[in-house]
């Protein structure tokens, strides 16, 4: 047993399955998590409980640098099981909940809610490539909502994305915001999940700002994909 998550988080192995279970209802107040690599973990609320985890975001760092990452895994695989996420950003962002470079994330039976103005808004997932390989994100029977929110901000790297009996709704920002090489890919299917943003859905930029053919590949099934542009109907 350990004292925290973020004491159980520095423990994990290295190259191996860890699985950490919260029995505690919460609400549990966490300013960060340590970063992590090369390793696979399942965060999951004990039998009988249903963790409330707060990001409590530093109002003046110790260190005088702002907390801009909740989670940072890179090359390993991250399971969020029957959790609820809650924050409140301040104005200096961008804000990441999950930085997961070359890692797959999955999440089952999981809230995420984001409020507050982070200055370039706040990704639930980012990922930064640093080899040739495809990750994978999978939301199953989650909720993730915020005005700022954008479901994923990716780097040079390629994805498939599913959503399944989900609900995700943002409104200032881009769903999926993309920057991209011409040999990256994306692929985001929906079943019967329902995705609500006031801007657009997905928008691709090149590194040169030149048109580009990106390899994109979207597939719904019994799914809603909504623009509430509010402004736009006053």
């Amino acid at each position: 047993t350990f004292r925290s998550l973020g004491e159980a988080f520095a423990h994990a192995k290295e190259s191996g399955f860890t699985v950490i279970e919260i029995h505690d209802n919460g609400p549990i107040f966490i300013p960060s998590l340590p970063p992590l690599t090369q390793r696979d973990l399942l965060v999951r609320g004990g039998a009988g409980h249903r963790p409330l985890l707060v990001w409590d975001v530093p109002k003046k760092p110790t260190d005088k640098k702002p907390v801009t990452t909740f989670c940072s895994l890179s090359h390993g695989k991250l399971i969020l099981d029957n959790l609820d996420f809650v924050t409140k950003l301040p104005e200096d962002g961008p804000a990441v909940w999950f930085d997961v470079s070359d890692s797959d994330f999955h999440a089952r039976d999981c809230t995420f809610s984001t409020a507050g103005t982070p200055k370039d808004g706040a990704a639930l997932l980012s990922r930064k490539a640093s080899g040739n390989r495809t990750t994978q994100t999978w939301l199953k029977r989650c909720y993730a909502r915020g005005s700022d929110l954008t479901l994923l901000r990716q780097h040079d790297a390629s994805a498939i994305v599913m959503l399944e009996d989900s609900l995700v709704v943002g409104q200032r920002q881009p769903m999926i915001q993309v920057r991209g090489r011409d040999e990256d890919s994306l692929a985001f299917h929906c079943v019967r999940s329902t995705v609500v943003t006031g801007q657009m859905l997905l928008r691709w930029q090149t590194h040169d700002g030149k048109p580009a053919a990106p390899r994109i590949d979207v597939r719904l099934l019994d799914s809603i994909l909504s623009r509430d542009d509010f402004a736009s109907a006053q």
